[in-house]
């Protein structure tokens, strides 16, 4: 309030009752102004003041004496403002009187004079009295006024701008020579005063934009100052319009209605309307806002009416602002959600607006007190807190900012955040707090969603840290085991008795199994953390089904079941990723393969199902000539290790490969569905999306000529191995390989010093190594001109993706894993031999 009043273009007043139960005031700057040019001094706002906070009325006028004997008629609206009263002065319609109550009575007169006269119930002449008095006085020539203008009309037109002026002028004068009429020659004095008082209320007319006019007894004999036509943008020589016509063509069309109704009930009762505020629009189409101010009055038997129109549009328009401007804050707050609360010093909630309410999950019209309300929904650690950082700011000017739980009535918990300053007397001295609300619930549940996504990425990491370190330590022993049952068993100058064979063997199948299980618990636990993208690329059905029956050919030959792959040149193409799609269907025919009966049978289909909608989906079928599942057991079966029991050959799996498929599976946007009855076999079917056919690129022939005859080629290779057993392994392997040349290194630096001095073909590199890791081996290695012939192959127990994608990336040729496999080893070391050999 404060601000609005201080900072508003209006002239302004505010008074209230000091703590000494005396009056105190303040004005703004317009009205200081207004107050000056008006010779207001300290006494006449102290006795403005009075009269302002004795009355009760919301629309009044204030008679104020000034120091030299005359008196000011103040007019405004009186709004009441907390302790005390604000008064909106209407500047326009603060009538100077300049001693008119003093003016001498002539001796003798036709028409009584303003200082003589009185109302027809005979009270004494008052100063408002003698105000409305001179008014009508006034009027009484404004009839005279009117049948002049009616006879200039009549003139001829060449005299129509000259009687037009003649008009306007005598408008003016008919409002005031008549003011005291006297004989001539008598009281020169009081002519002069007159002449000054009218002169000087039509200045004031001018400024202020106030507007003088009468009417007769019959309502249509009306007089208007020059300061009406003005307000109107009517011109003189148009004439002073009729009531009717006023009411038509001036007053507002959305005001008419009420001006209308005014005029009836005021004539009907008898008492003029008083402070009635409502729209013009002139003849060049400018809308203000008028005040209308009416007395009435008998005189010689006929009732007379005059007053004022004051021009109020400034104060109009910038009241609009202001209303305006409070709607678009409030409507910013409530698209914004912002509560706005005050409470007192000991922290007792005294005000909330409705966002308040809604912020708690309440409604707006519970009957409950807010302090109720404020400590069933707030935390009581919350509410000491806020207390104490009150105290703080109040004491020591700390900001207060807060946020804090609030508990819905449906039991849910959202978070609201506080701003709020102390508020402070004339004094200084606070005297409560006030402030906003807002939900932050959003923001807080965003930052707990981050805060657990990076926990969750952590995680991650460190399970694929420790699954890289388990691949290690695991693969690293077994490599061995494996490794040399392997040459024992192959070894021709000791050859092994059966009983050793025997057992060999069972070292070599259990090293295998638990190598399985270790390479199926990484490739599940791969599945779940690897970051990598999913590939969507087609994939022949016809090429990925040959390849797994060649990959399971040894397999399917040694448990005696059938392969019926057949020819299908329309088998079809899916969307997927290829290193993942065989591996699903290794583990299909795996389980399809082992868990069949011999002389069983494998077979495959295809089909294509429309979507709905969607992409087409494809189907693999792999069906077997098996024992086939229970029902119960087909609800198990995608559980991680669940084992089912009665497979024949005592083959207990792992029980992770189905588990394994279905989540590749899901990863490819794919699914898989399985029937089956006990003794008629199963029915596996992997849909993913449908895929045109791929270009099948020329077949290399493997047995050409060539590739057979570099086959005994010699091979320069440099082994970096710190691990005695692999180096020992690995001398083994490639002893069966008579024209390989070995050179071997136990250490980082030592490798590149004796890759440097021979000069190799290949570099056989372990990354773990106990002073240099692998990869930095690898780094110095490239950055040498002389080895740009020469290939690194990795040959690490660190089986997981990214390890192997991080090491390819760096410059690594190829990646080999230990447990070494025999076949594959010596597959590589012979491409190499072919690789080296030149063309």
């Amino acid at each position: 309030m404060d601000n609005h009043w201080r900072e508003a273009p209006h002239a302004a007043l505010r008074v209230w009752r000091g703590a000494s139960a005396s009056l105190q005031f303040e004005v703004n700057p317009p009205a200081r102004r207004w107050g000056a040019g008006l010779r207001f001094g300290p006494n006449q706002w102290r006795k403005l003041v009075a009269a302002v906070f004795a009355t009760g009325k919301r629309d009044g006028r204030w008679h104020v004496a000034l120091d030299d004997g005359g008196q000011v008629i103040v007019l405004g609206r009186r709004v009441q403002s907390g302790d005390g009263a604000l008064l909106w002065i209407d500047v326009q319609r603060s009538v100077p009187l300049a001693s008119v109550g003093e003016v001498p009575s002539p001796p003798s007169t036709d028409t009584p004079s303003v200082a003589t006269s009185s109302s027809s119930s005979g009270e004494p002449n008052t100063p408002a009295r003698a105000t409305a008095a001179a008014n009508a006085a006034a009027n009484a020539d404004a009839d005279t006024h009117t049948n002049t203008n009616t006879n200039t009309k009549a003139n001829a037109d060449a005299d129509a701008d000259a009687n037009a002026n003649a008009n306007a002028n005598a408008a003016d004068r008919s409002l005031d020579e008549q003011v005291v009429p006297s004989p001539d020659g008598e009281n020169d004095g009081a002519r002069r005063l007159v002449q000054e008082l009218r002169e000087q209320m039509r200045r004031i007319g001018e400024i202020a934009g106030l507007g003088r006019w009468s009417r007769g007894g019959d309502n249509e004999l009306a007089g208007w100052d020059e300061q009406m036509f003005r307000l109107h943008e009517r011109p003189a020589s148009a004439g002073v319009p009729t009531r009717a016509e006023w009411l038509e063509r001036y007053v507002h069309p959305l005001d008419r209605e009420h001006v209308s109704r005014v005029i009836r009930e005021s004539e009907a009762g008898d008492a003029p309307p008083r402070g009635d505020e409502f729209r013009i629009r002139g003849d060049a189409g400018t809308v203000r806002w008028v005040t209308s101010w009416t007395e009435r009055e008998l005189r010689d038997g006929r009732r007379r009416s005059f007053g004022i129109l004051l021009d109020v549009t400034q104060r109009r328009e910038a009241e609009l602002r202001l209303a305006r401007e409070r709607e678009r804050m409030q409507r910013a707050m409530d698209a914004a959600g912002i509560g706005l609360w005050e409470r007192g010093l000991d922290g007792v909630p005294t005000y909330w607006n409705a966002a308040m309410y809604r912020l708690r999950g309440l409604d707006p019209s519970d009957p409950r007190p807010i302090a109720k309300l404020a400590t069933l929904t707030m935390d009581r650690r919350d509410r000491a807190e806020m207390l104490a950082q009150a105290r703080r700011h109040i004491e020591s000017g700390q900001p207060y900012v807060k946020e804090w739980r609030v508990r819905w009535p449906d039991d849910s918990v959202h978070w609201i955040a506080s701003r709020g300053q102390v508020v402070r007397d004339e004094r200084g001295r606070a005297i409560q707090m006030s402030g906003v609300n807002f939900d932050v619930t959003e923001r807080r549940e965003a930052e707990a969603l981050r805060q657990a996504m990076e926990s969750a990425e952590q995680a991650s990491r460190n399970k694929s840290e420790f699954m890289a370190r388990m691949s290690h330590e695991l693969r690293t022993p077994l490599n061995g085991v494996l490794g040399f049952a392997h040459i024992l068993l192959e070894d021709r100058q000791q050859v092994p008795s059966a009983w050793q064979r025997e057992r060999l063997t069972r070292i070599q199948v259990a090293g295998q199994q638990l190598l399985v299980m270790i390479d199926k618990v990484l490739d599940l636990a791969r599945v779940d953390t690897e970051s990598r993208p999913v590939l969507r690329e087609p994939v022949a059905i016809d090429t990925m089904l040959r390849a797994a029956c060649g990959r399971m050919a040894a397999l399917a030959a040694k448990r005696g079941v059938e392969l019926r792959v057949g020819d299908a040149p329309l088998w079809g193409a899916l969307a997927a990723d290829p290193t993942r799609l065989a591996e699903v269907l290794d583990h299909l025919l795996s389980n399809a393969i082992r868990y069949n009966r011999r002389g069983g049978w494998v077979s495959f289909e295809t089909g294509l199902v429309a979507g709905d909608g969607e992409s087409p989906r494809r189907s693999i079928v792999v069906r077997d000539s098996g024992r086939g599942l229970k029902p119960a057991e087909l609800v198990r079966l995608f559980e991680p290790f669940e084992r089912l029991a009665g497979k024949p050959g005592g083959e207990g799996g792992s029980g992770i490969g189905l588990t394994l498929v279905r989540r590749l599976l899901q990863r490819m946007d794919g699914e898989i569905e399985v029937t089956s009855e006990p003794g008629r076999g199963s029915e596996f079917t992997v849909w993913l999306d449908d895929a045109a056919m791929p270009a099948l690129s020329p077949a290399v022939d493997p047995n050409r000529p060539s590739a057979r005859s570099a086959l005994d080629a010699a091979l320069r290779v440099v082994c970096i191995e710190d691990n005695a057993i692999n180096m020992m392994l690995v001398r083994e392997i490639l002893s069966l390989r008579p024209g390989v040349a070995l050179f071997e290194a136990v250490d980082g630096r030592s490798g590149i010093e004796l890759v440097l001095r021979e000069q190799p073909d290949v570099v056989l590199l372990d990354l773990q190594l106990p002073d240099l890791h692998g990869l930095e081996v690898l780094e110095r290695l490239r950055a040498e001109p002389s080895l740009s012939r020469c290939r690194v192959v990795a040959l690490s127990a660190n089986a997981m993706p990214d390890d192997v994608k991080l090491a390819l990336a760096r410059g690594c040729d190829d990646y080999w894993t230990k447990p070494i496999d025999f076949n594959r080893f010596l597959a590589g070391i012979d491409a190499l031999i072919v690789s080296v050999q030149p063309s």
